[in-house]
């Protein structure tokens, strides 16, 4: 003979009603997972592949090669917009032989005073036979003026 109250059980596929609100309730309430932040947050950090600032910024084939070959990047590499920038602007700016001139060498082509060139030099720890570009010469010296120097 069969008990009455196995009839009032609920079946095991579908639970108790009452534990099922509250199951439901407890998983709405429930912050999101940490997974989906953690993604979120990666892909705002993340910067742009160099095929992507090459696009964006319209950055020649073989510009792109060489930049890639002299920074020893490879496909897919992630750097910040001005790290490409700079890295594509140093190579365009970088000499022909890829031999910078020497400090002297730049003395006389900028026309620049002994004792101003001797502090940058010192500054920098160069010699006067140090090779530098242009650029970062001038910019020694734009430095050196800025904190009193002459």
């Amino acid at each position: 003979m069969s008990n009455p109250n196995e009839n009032d059980k609920p079946d095991n596929n579908q639970g108790d009603p009452g534990l099922n609100e509250q199951n439901n309730s407890a998983s709405q309430n429930a912050p999101p997972s940490d997974s989906a932040d953690q993604k979120n947050k990666k892909g705002k950090q993340e910067n742009p592949t160099i095929e992507e600032h090459k696009k964006n910024l319209n950055i020649s084939a073989p510009v792109f090669a060489a930049v890639m070959q002299s920074k020893g990047w490879a496909s897919g590499k992630r750097v910040p917009e001005a790290s490409f920038k700079k890295a594509v602007e140093d190579f365009l700016n970088a000499p022909m032989d890829g031999v910078y001139p020497t400090v002297e060498e730049h003395q006389r082509n900028l026309k620049l005073d002994g004792p101003t060139l001797e502090a940058v030099v010192k500054a920098k720890g160069w010699r006067i036979n140090s090779r530098v570009s242009e650029t970062a010469l001038i910019e020694a010296v734009k430095e050196h003026k800025a904190k009193g120097g002459k």
